[in-house]
């Protein structure tokens, strides 16, 4: 169960290639710093434990992390997805619920992260249009079942099938960006 206004441990999924972007996603200029940093200034007035995953560009993303970041390595980033990345990072600490982020979504809102921390549940955060976004709500059980390394159909969707949707009324909290182009269209959408 998630306790108060904070999770015990808080995930970004930032090991990916970026290939479609052309650069690593995690080092994209935002609000005045790196897409990475602006996720981890958001999540971090709701961690206990805010852990970051790295593998392709380890080195130049780890550089930009502020102190007190947990850093987990992900040596099979070409090969592995966004669910085996999470495993790595939670198997620390396998009792406890995390909220999971990737890093290429608009980082979240404190309100929108109020009220995730307020769920006793997995949750899914879901926009205006319906659609579900991040970041998502694992609690003890969806960990331990991601870490008990049962292959996942739909990777974390899996786990969140039948997890309750929380409406919020953000509409870019389903909007992710792949490449240059849907970055350039989610920009011009928060302008």
């Amino acid at each position: 169960m998630v306790c108060g206004m904070s999770f015990p441990q808080v995930v970004v999924l930032a090991a990916g290639g970026s290939r479609r972007m052309g650069s690593p996603k995690a080092l994209l200029p935002w609000a005045g710093g790196t897409l990475l940093n602006a996720h981890l200034a958001a999540l971090a007035p709701f961690a206990r434990r805010l852990v970051v995953v790295v593998g392709a560009d380890a080195e130049q993303v780890v550089a930009t992390l502020p102190p007190g970041v947990d850093v987990v390595y992900n040596p099979d980033w070409a090969t592995s997805g966004p669910s085996d990345s999470a495993r790595l990072a939670l198997s620390a600490h396998a009792d406890a619920p995390a909220l999971v982020t990737p890093v290429d979504v608009v980082p979240a809102s404190a309100a929108v992260l109020a009220q995730l921390a307020l769920a006793h549940t997995s949750a899914v955060p879901r926009g205006p249009d319906g659609r579900d976004g991040h970041p998502v709500v694992l609690d003890a059980v969806s960990v331990a079942r991601l870490l008990a390394g049962a292959p996942l159909a739909e990777g974390l969707r899996t786990l969140l099938r039948d997890a309750p949707r929380l409406e919020v009324a953000e509409p870019l909290v389903a909007v992710d960006f792949d490449t240059p182009t849907a970055l350039a269209e989610v920009r011009a959408r928060l302008r």
